[in-house]
């Protein structure tokens, strides 16, 4: 009968062990892996999901105050920005009440400019508005016409990002949790609404 000797046996115990102990380990992180994933995903998603949600909040009401002054909305950046930069708005303030017939009533007429009657006074930089926040950048996309609604000319627009451009960056870590279809926007081409697809 063959003995294996004590240190043998205790060298054997041992290099078990350890590979007992990284098994161990590994499954541990990879079930960490697992249920941390999809929520460090989440959170860094929502950061990029609500600023490209401002930005786009931005862009309706840079379009609202344009066409306002235009009667339709910008099909082009370029168009809208420097209409904002550049433009005023008449801005009428009646003086007197217009019940009281004993009353002379005066109009008095401000030039506005048209970022600040959009914007009001919020530090805003409209050389932004047209970029997609965390697409090294890429423009949303950008369009503006008219439909007809129970045979009325409706002026609309809109603007959108692709989920995977705004969430390039996470691309190659969290590939398979993005939606490569999945598309943000406000307004629409066809129906006439100024809402956003996330409201």
């Amino acid at each position: 009968m063959h003995v294996i000797p004590k240190a043998k046996k205790m060298n054997v115990k041992l290099i078990f062990n350890i590979v007992l102990a990284l098994l161990i380990v590994g499954l541990v992180y990879y079930l960490y892996k697992i249920i941390q994933e999809p929520i460090v995903f989440e959170a860094q998603k929502k950061i990029r999901y609500n600023e490209t949600v401002v930005r786009l909040k931005n862009i309706r009401t840079a379009q609202l105050a344009y066409k306002e002054l235009h009667g339709k909305f910008a099909k082009d950046f370029n168009v809208l920005v420097n209409s904002l930069k550049n433009d005023t708005y008449p801005e009428v303030k009646i003086v007197g009440n217009p019940d009281d017939t004993t009353q002379v009533i005066t109009y008095d007429t401000t030039l506005v400019p048209l970022k600040e009657r959009a914007f009001k006074d919020a530090p805003f930089n409209l050389d932004s508005i047209a970029f997609i926040p965390y697409s090294g950048g890429v423009k949303f996309n950008l369009d503006a016409g008219e439909v007809v609604k129970n045979n009325i000319k409706v002026q609309v627009f809109e603007a959108s990002a692709e989920e995977k451009v705004f969430l390039k960056e996470l691309k190659e870590e969290f590939d398979k949790y993005i939606d490569d279809k999945a598309i943000l926007s406000v307004g629409s081409m066809s129906e006439g609404t100024l809402s956003g697809n996330w409201e």
